[in-house]
């Protein structure tokens, strides 16, 4: 349990990185140049002190369970550590993932309706109704092609 809301803390801080990155982005023409330098290497101070946190939290999380396999520096960590979950951890594991996507569902929804409609008063046309739609297809897209996989095991 401890492991999993330093996860989330790690994500919310993540989502806090990514929103001022975009920020930055998109006042960079407004601000002096060394305020965008000063911006860009905070971000990447922060980012590189998110990755330890991680690998921190995976640690502890191994410490608590020393069959617990994986290191997030590995392109194969997801691998490594489903494979060292028995089955009641891979069945919670699927069933958070499925709520998460239903999340999803529900959120893509709401924002598409929130851009598609908001872009009549605001004038800002069709792209912010385009990438919520963008990621709605991503995800339906990736549980239908994990549904039909695994129909075929």
């Amino acid at each position: 349990e401890l492991g999993s809301i330093a996860l989330y803390l790690n994500g919310l801080h993540q989502l806090g990185l990514m929103f001022s990155l975009a920020v930055l982005l998109a006042t960079i023409d407004r601000i002096e140049i060394w305020k965008t330098f000063l911006g860009l290497g905070l971000f990447f101070l922060s980012f590189i002190m998110q990755v330890a946190v991680q690998q921190k939290t995976v640690d502890f999380c191994r410490l608590l369970n020393p069959e617990k396999k994986g290191s997030i520096y590995s392109t194969k960590f997801q691998k490594d550590w489903m494979e060292s979950c028995d089955e009641r951890e891979k069945l919670e594991i699927y069933r958070c993932g499925y709520q998460g996507f239903r999340a999803g569902i529900h959120a893509c929804l709401a924002l598409f309706l929130v851009t598609a409609i908001g872009a009549m008063p605001f004038g800002y046309g069709p792209l912010p109704a385009a990438a919520v739609l963008l990621v709605w297809f991503v995800m339906v897209t990736a549980y239908t092609a994990g549904s039909m996989k695994g129909g075929k095991k």
